[in-house]
């Protein structure tokens, strides 16, 4: 059969033949295995029925034959309707009467619901899946699945529900979308039927739910789930949802007994979740209002509170007024009062006890209290929470307001430093601590003091304790700023007998560069600190290095090495000994610079050198020192220009030319360039007739602006004498 259009309504009235003939011939026909039905025969069998003079299965045999007829014509007439519903029910099975009946439903021309759930049955059976009349008839088969199980859904008792009913919701549920508008019958079809049946398991499971999120008005799904999840301990989210709708009903119904008790479950299944958050303060309130005896959902109402008291909790109640809340308030003094009893509990479900203190401990520090019972809480709660610098500072604030700057206070002032907003009495009186205890003498603590003294003091708020200290505590810095400065100006001129500061200001001022204030203060700092290697040493090198004073720096470095620290320093003896050069005492020169090779420094190549030079001066002996002297430096360090300098003159002396000329062509190979030494090197090439390399000597001096009339005549021999010599060759 092609595929239809669907059945059309068109009314056909029996002609007078078919109205005269019609009950012989449709009782006859019917009786036949195989009647005429054909479009034109539809008026006999019409007429038969509207006589009224068949018996009743002559009647029901006479329907079925219309039945075809019209169902070969592919439409059907309005008057006739009930004679197709007899039709159908006399004859379910037979298939043409089951789709001409399910085509007719389908198009609403037949309405009664029972009716078309049999017919839609019927059609739907695995046998007909491939019945020519699904596309004769136009007929969707998913359609009808489904406009069937909305029937079952609506229509149907759930406790009568069969099999194939539910089968048949199912299978609907399952292709329908989420969007579909009959799903929400289909969901609750089934969770009547399953709650009818007991069903427990998953599926029925996801059903009951469903209808407790989109159905609220459901009670008994609702009571049906509950009891389900209470009978398996359920303890999840889901049960959550399901325990709180009970308790919400219980509430509205004014049930106070289940009202109770189904907060206690709710309570129970949010500490199963760790739930701490402000979502559930109220009902572990209730709770615990319902049930004072349970310890574990009065714990959980404690903790919550705490953490949310203390801000850890997110949420749009203000941390800020719960300190208004006596009750509150009440409610954790209570509890940190006994925490005997309450700290076992928290620790076994593994709840934060110390969050109880610290959430009373911040109220206290809102309400700005620093009596007794709130100072004992701090110093309790600053142990229990030791990371929070917020406790400190609060702890910090009743300490500074007792004037205590003991040893014990220092670290509590040190931590509450770093809180946010931390009071200015904390800073002031640290500050003190530190003088109290002698910050500027402890390794660990000088630079921190420091820093805080110098804030203190630039803005404004200091002592004279605080400007002794931190004077003093610049000493020990490297380099100081203009405040270090100015403040030691003041102690100085109020200190006569201050050697120490007169050294640490002089050394600053040579850093600076201001010699002359230096000298000035290190002459004050060696007068009052006669055995102080820095002052002698420092003022030493000072009048040496700066101002070419000698005598007086050979005065004061001999002081120096004869100190303990100065026995074995090696600038010290080293800067005596050229200042013994200068002044042309070799032989005391000599013997420093041979305990620095000895004894203090071996491979100290500048004493090497001059010990090296010194050794010139006497006879052969002296000189054999001198090369093995230069020997070890070029060993120590084989790129130093100086050492083959000196070998150079020493070579120049022993009237070596060849050494010479190696020890020159090494040190200006190393050094800057030296117009004297390739001067030097151009006479030796020029001996041994090597004029292309002293012409190329000679043009280095040249280049270095060292040129002269003489100069450039010698140059002009040495390129003849080398011309000459390559035409001889």
């Amino acid at each position: 059969m092609a595929r239809g259009t669907g059945l059309t309504s068109r009314s056909e009235a029996p002609t007078f033949w078919q109205k005269t003939a019609g009950s012989a011939l449709a009782a006859q026909w019917s009786r036949k295995d195989a009647p005429p039905v054909s479009a034109d025969k539809g008026g006999f069998y019409a007429a038969a029925l509207a006589v009224g003079t068949l018996d009743s299965e002559a009647r029901r045999r006479v329907a079925r034959c219309l039945v075809w007829c019209d169902a070969a014509r592919a439409a059907f007439d309005p008057a006739r309707l009930s004679w197709y519903e007899d039709a159908f029910r006399a004859f379910p099975d037979d298939e043409r009467c089951a789709f001409f009946a399910v085509a007719l439903c389908h198009q609403q021309a037949l309405t009664d619901s029972n009716l078309a759930m049999a017919a839609y049955r019927s059609v739907l059976r695995p046998e007909w899946r491939d019945s020519r009349y699904w596309n004769g008839f136009a007929l969707p088969r998913n359609a009808l699945q489904i406009a069937l199980a909305v029937l079952y859904a609506r229509e149907s008792v759930p406790d009568s529900a069969t099999a194939a009913m539910v089968e048949s919701v199912v299978l609907a549920l399952e292709s329908a979308g989420e969007s579909h508008p009959h799903r929400p019958d289909f969901v609750v079809f089934l969770g009547r039927v399953y709650q009818a049946q007991g069903r427990t398991d998953e599926a029925a499971e996801t059903v009951y739910r469903w209808v407790l999120n989109h159905r609220t008005e459901d009670l008994e799904n609702c009571r049906f789930l509950a009891a389900l999840y209470l009978d398996r301990g359920r303890k999840d989210s889901n049960a959550c949802a399901v325990y709180s709708r009970m308790a919400a009903l219980a509430e509205e119904n004014r049930d106070t007994g289940e009202t109770g008790r189904w907060s206690l479950e709710l309570a129970r299944a949010y500490i199963e979740q760790g739930r701490m958050d402000e979502g559930v303060l109220t009902i572990y309130e209730r709770a615990s209002a319902f049930y004072p005896a349970d310890p574990l959902i009065a714990a959980a109402h404690i903790a919550t509170l705490s953490r949310q008291y203390a801000g850890i909790g997110i949420g749009t109640r203000s941390a800020a007024l719960f300190s208004q809340d006596d009750t509150t308030l009440a409610k954790l003094e209570e509890a940190a009062a006994q925490e005997a009893r309450w700290k076992p509990v928290f620790e076994s479900n593994h709840w934060e006890w110390s969050q109880v203190l610290r959430a009373l401990a911040l109220a206290y520090g809102r309400q700005n209290r620093t009596d007794d019972t709130a100072r004992a809480l701090y110093a309790r709660t600053i142990w229990a929470c030791p990371e929070d610098p917020v406790i400190w500072a609060l702890h910090a604030r009743t300490l500074a307001e007792q004037k205590d700057h003991s040893e014990g206070a220092l670290p509590v002032y040190e931590k509450a430093i770093h809180a946010p907003n931390c009071d200015d009495s904390v800073f002031v009186a640290l500050g003190h601590a530190y003088i109290s205890n002698h910050a500027e003498k402890d390794a660990d603590r000088r630079h921190g003091a420091l820093i805080l003294w110098e804030t203190l003091y630039r803005q404004g708020v200091h002592w004279p304790e605080l400007v002794d200290a931190l004077a003093h505590a610049y000493t020990g810095e490297e380099r100081v700023n203009d405040i270090a400065l100015s403040l030691w100006e003041k102690q100085i001129a109020s200190s006569p007998k201050n050697g120490i500061l007169r050294l640490k200001y002089a050394q600053e001022m040579r850093q600076r560069g201001d010699l002359h204030t230096a000298l000035r203060y290190y002459k004050e700092a060696v007068k009052l600190l006669p055995r102080d290697f820095d002052a002698l040493f420092e003022t030493g090198q000072i009048l040496k290095e700066n101002y070419s004073d000698y005598p007086g720096s050979i005065k004061l470095l001999q002081k120096a090495v004869k100190l303990p620290k100065g026995q074995q320093h090696l600038e010290a003896h080293f800067s005596l000994a050229e200042a013994l050069l200068f002044r042309d005492k070799r032989d005391e020169a000599k013997v420093l610079f041979q305990k620095i090779a000895d004894e203090i420094s071996p491979d100290h190549t500048p004493s090497l050198l001059h010990l090296a030079r010194l050794n010139l001066k006497y006879e052969a002996e002296g000189v054999r020192q001198a090369e093995a002297l230069y020997s070890q430096a070029l060993t120590l360090n084989p790129e130093n220009p100086e050492t083959y300098r000196k070998m150079a003159d020493l070579y120049h002396e022993k009237g070596q030319a060849e050494e010479e000329e190696h020890a020159l062509e090494k040190y200006l190979m190393l050094s800057e360039p030296d117009a004297a030494r390739y001067r030097q090197l151009a006479d030796l090439y020029i001996r041994k007739g090597d004029f292309l390399r002293a012409e190329s000597a000679l043009r280095q001096v040249i280049a270095l602006g060292q040129g002269d009339k003489r100069l450039y005549t010698l140059l002009g021999e040495v390129i003849l004498q080398g011309r000459g010599s390559a035409a001889a060759a």
